[in-house]
């Protein structure tokens, strides 16, 4: 079976107190493109007690433990989010949320979420420097800090092998800068660390004079590190080490962070790129900007995982091809003018995927129109009031939305509406997956969209754009916004019906001298004979056969019905699952 929503819960708190206060949240998607019908959402609480419930939720009479949401109707793409407060009981506090529906009956799809509820730590080392950026000789000021969100303390003292404190590794070459040590700020109770060196590391141990570090709360340790002149360039990093003592358990835990805080010494980092949003879930191309020069690398990455690579030109990139993203994906790009001989930017801003919005709406408002709707009121005539009923929303309350017709879901310079129109993929910004975006190939006009080899269909559902034989996708090469040209004749390879074969019919009909006399027949009435002389170049395109004009005229007049007839044939193709050949 496959499961087409969203269905997720979370809690606010991992680890609690007794009568402390749990927020759970149920966020829900119906991911399908079909409605569901009668469905149920329920939160089972076990050692935790029912306070209040968003969304119409009510504890079930029959079990006092179970929280029932009223049954209900999701269209496609709705979302919905409930929040249940709870007060934290002895033990540890397991919540269950369920989701049934008439097509996934129960015991439907479940899901839980956990909150330990007892006196314990949660440690949380981390280490960074700054500058990130230095040259041999210069000062970096390095700040370790231990965080401990849970309920109980963490204590410096005590400890067996290893001993408690702080262990910096540092690299080779880096010295820590006596007295310039810090503890929450206080320079009294920190004595210089403990220094040890081999071959490629200093390790720096910090252990006395460290105070307890209650629940919620924070301890930070700040010193100063002298580069040593005879450092290479390179991107150096360091790690951290915290053993501890849980004092509410008495026993002894260990934590640690690696190949962190990175410092460039004696290079130029290339500038982080900035990503262009929003995104929307099913989409699957990102674009976003750089100062970087042209040729610059971007590489793109999905929830810290590199998932494409292109590179910038006039200060733009944009990376195609993904794999469709996901609501609450978290998007970031790196940058790298190797031209400049600079190394990767650190990571850009991130970017969370959003949920595409769809075209029901509610609320409030003033003004005049026409739709459908419940309410309550009175009065005749038009003017202006407000009320609360359900009807159709604007569909462009997000411009990019997929159901709005003014705008680009997919970003590929097409609005939906043209796509519908032309027959490519309003969710896919490369319908023909020949890495050249819809919109570049369609061209400024999407009433006159291009078709460079005259076959009825159009460059941007056309898989071998020229005629030559070859697939469009293997003469572009590895970068679509270079596209490969071996001939050297200003028309690209995937675009040149003379490349590799300059003695086919398709290179011939398409540019030279001659004379011709010819008929066609189409679909409608009448045929056409016409003959004529002149030259032609690269820049001219034969009349199709049978479109009843001679060549060198514009058949702009029948462009529509021809393209339209053209995405038909097409279409239906798609639909039968037949495989086109030529």
């Amino acid at each position: 079976m496959q499961l087409n929503l969203v269905f997720d819960l979370d809690v606010d708190k991992l680890v609690a107190n007794a009568n402390d206060t749990l927020i759970y949240d149920i966020h829900g998607e119906n991911l399908s493109i079909f409605p569901q019908d009668n469905v149920v959402v329920t939160l089972k609480l076990d050692s935790a007690t029912f306070v209040s419930a968003t969304g119409g939720g009510a504890l079930d009479p029959a079990d006092r433990t179970l929280v029932r949401w009223p049954a209900r109707s999701l269209a496609s793409l709705e979302t919905y989010d409930f929040a249940v407060t709870a007060r934290a009981s002895n033990g540890t506090a397991l919540a269950k949320a369920t989701y049934t529906s008439q097509a996934l009956p129960a015991p439907g799809f479940s899901v839980v979420a956990l909150t330990n509820v007892d006196s314990l730590v949660v440690m949380t080392p981390s280490l960074s420097a700054t500058p990130d950026t230095v040259n041999a000789g210069d000062v970096v000021h390095y700040e370790a800090r231990v965080n401990n969100t849970g309920t109980g303390s963490l204590a410096f003292s005590g400890c067996t092998a290893p001993a408690c404190g702080l262990v910096v590794t540092l690299p080779a070459g880096f010295a820590v800068r006596a007295g310039s040590t810090r503890v929450n700020g206080a320079a009294t109770a920190a004595p210089d660390p403990a220094i040890a060196s081999n071959a490629t590391n200093i390790v720096a141990t910090f252990a006395s004079g460290l105070p307890t570090v209650g629940a919620g709360t924070a301890m930070t340790v700040t010193f100063d590190v002298d580069v040593g002149a005879g450092v290479a360039a390179n991107v150096y990093r360091s790690s951290l080490q915290v053993n501890a003592k849980d004092a509410s358990f008495g026993k002894q835990i260990e934590s640690s962070v690696k190949d962190v805080a990175p410092v460039v010494v004696g290079l130029v980092r290339s500038d982080a790129p900035v990503l262009s949003g929003p995104r929307f879930d099913t989409q699957t191309g990102v674009s976003g900007t750089t100062t970087e020069g042209d040729g610059t690398t971007i590489r793109l990455f999905v929830n810290g995982v590199l998932r494409g690579t292109t590179t910038a030109t006039a200060g733009a990139f944009r990376v195609n091809h993904l794999p469709p993203l996901v609501h609450s994906e978290v998007l970031t790009a790196t940058a790298q003018n190797t031209a400049a001989g600079e190394i990767e930017s650190l990571p850009s801003s991130p970017l969370v995927v959003d949920i595409a919005q769809g075209p029901v709406g509610e609320g409030e408002g003033e003004g005049e129109g026409e739709g459908e709707g419940e309410g309550e009121g009175e009065g005749e005539g038009e003017g202006e009031g407000e009320g609360e009923g359900e009807g159709e929303g604007d569909p462009c309350i997000d411009p990019n939305a997929l159901t709005c017709g003014t705008g680009d879901f997919d970003g590929d310079g097409l609005t939906n509406d043209e796509e519908l129109l032309l027959g490519t993929g309003a969710a896919d910004a490369d319908t023909d997956d020949d890495t050249i975006d819809d919109g570049q190939e369609v061209g400024d006009d999407a009433l006159a969209p291009r078709d460079t080899d005259g076959d009825l269909v159009i460059d941007a559902i056309d898989e071998d754009d020229d005629d030559d034989g070859l697939e469009s996708g293997d003469e572009v090469g590895v970068d679509p916004l270079s596209p490969l040209d071996h001939d050297g004749d200003g028309r690209p390879d995937y675009l040149d019906p003379c490349f590799p074969d300059a003695t086919t019919a398709a290179c011939a009909s398409f540019g030279g001298e001659g004379e011709g006399e010819g008929e066609g027949e189409g679909e409608g009435e009448g045929d056409g004979d016409g003959d004529g002389e002149g030259e032609g170049d690269d820049n001219d395109v034969a009349a199709p056969s049978g479109c009843g004009c001679s060549a060198g005229v514009d058949p702009s007049g029948v462009a529509g019905v021809v393209v339209l007839l053209a995405l038909r044939r097409r279409r239906a193709g798609r639909v039968a699952g037949a495989v086109t050949t030529r």
